[in-house]
């Protein structure tokens, strides 16, 4: 155990994955060339693909979303539809750029986009990254348990190094201090088992490393 070494700071799992970002990626550009004529798409896919490590395409967007898009891209003129639509914890924001003002207050949460398409090849584009909002809701659920285990773990090895400084600077309270030091071992242990088995859990629902 090496209590001092520097934290690494976490980042959402799908920013971990480069195969599908590229796919990812892909998909906008596709969607951005379909949406030329709708300014508030444009600007919103253009935000996007500067962010595409975050989007998750969604079938349906789930409860507990903190952001969100919609867009209707449909090549038959005859259908009715609304071209964007952005949401943020489930209120509609029908401009860009108050969406994008108000998702910076969430810079490391991923943002569903749900599509609703006639476009054949989009839709089969769309087709193998699409995540239904039920997995959309476990998923969420689990990276907010990961991310309240590493504030766990960051504390308890806090406390580990704050006794471990005391036992130094007062050596004559080292066996009065021996207990608590290594309750702050388990507890980082302890923690660490549950953060890995989250994280495989995590593995298994996304198909990727988290």
């Amino acid at each position: 155990m090496e209590p001092d070494k520097p934290r690494r700071r976490s980042q959402p799992a799908a920013w971990q994955r480069g195969g599908r970002v590229s796919d990812v990626e892909t998909v906008l550009g596709y969607m951005a060339r379909a949406t030329t004529q709708y300014p508030a798409s444009q600007v919103s896919l253009g935000w996007l693909l500067a962010n595409a490590r975050r989007v998750q395409f969604v079938a349906r967007h789930g409860a507990d979303e903190v952001l969100g898009m919609t867009f209707g891209i449909h090549r038959r003129i005859e259908i009715p539809m609304v071209p964007w639509m952005g949401y943020v914890r489930g209120v509609p924001v029908p401009d860009p750029l108050i969406w994008m003002q108000a998702a910076a207050e969430w810079p490391q949460s991923l943002i569903g986009v749900q599509v609703a398409t006639d476009d054949v090849r989009l839709s089969g584009l769309l087709a193998p990254l699409l995540t239904t909002g039920a997995q959309a809701s476990g998923e969420a659920a689990v990276r907010s348990r990961i991310r309240t285990l590493r504030e766990e773990v960051d504390r308890a090895l806090d406390l580990y190094n704050a006794i471990r400084h005391i036992m130094e600077e007062e050596p004559q309270r080292a066996a009065e201090l021996e207990a608590f030091l290594h309750m702050a071992e388990h507890d980082m242990k302890d923690l660490g088992r549950q953060l890995q088995a989250l994280k495989a859990q995590l593995d298994g629902q996304e198909g990727g490393p988290a």
